[in-house]
């Protein structure tokens, strides 16, 4: 579904012959409403872009003289990365298992360098230092919070609640049992 989503953002509101949106509602999406300072972690992100805005759900920024639209996301172990390139009719969708990492960022910009056949770029390795360096030295992802988390509490509902099926739209069925000590989840 998200190929789709991508098709009718590059083809200005249509799919497959059908007005679904206007074009100016794509071009008020993909228009800057919020200017975002170029400092810190964002220009670390965006070492080549000279400016970068936020439209409406999109990040705007310029990729070498090119406009560059983006949408990020991460929730329950996965992290997407969506890029536009309207310009060059470009679109590069990555889903990845993982929150915890600037890898997907990494796979667009290459896969977004080697389509408009600009010389090769160590995206991976860069964006690797730059999730590094925000980590604490000799810290794990996470080690502050399990350090600082409570102990010796109780759950706020008794196993027995927990059993079931429950529907998920990443999982889909998840059917949640129980024994002496634990809750288990399988799908």
């Amino acid at each position: 579904e998200m190929a789709q989503w991508l098709r009718l953002n590059l083809n200005r509101g249509t799919l497959d012959g059908a007005r679904l949106i206007s074009e100016e509602s794509i071009d008020e999406m993909q228009s800057a409403h919020t200017i975002i300072p170029l400092k810190g972690l964002t220009q670390q992100l965006n070492p080549e872009s000279h400016f970068v805005n936020y439209g409406l759900a999109w990040d705007l920024s310029d990729y070498k003289g090119r406009k560059l639209v983006r949408h990020g996301g991460g929730i329950d172990g996965m992290h997407t990365q969506l890029a536009l390139i309207p310009e060059e009719d470009l679109g590069v969708i990555v889903l990845s298992n993982t929150t915890s990492s600037f890898l997907p960022y990494a796979v667009a910009y290459r896969a977004l360098h080697t389509y408009l056949w600009l010389p090769e770029r160590a995206s991976s390795v860069e964006f690797r230092k730059i999730y590094d360096d925000l980590l604490v030295p000799g810290q794990e992802p996470g080690e502050k919070r399990r350090k600082n988390r409570s102990i010796n509490i109780s759950p706020s509902l008794y196993f027995s609640a927990y059993p079931g099926s429950y529907e998920s739209l990443a999982y889909r069925i998840i059917d949640v049992t129980h024994d002496a000590d634990r809750v288990v989840c399988t799908h």
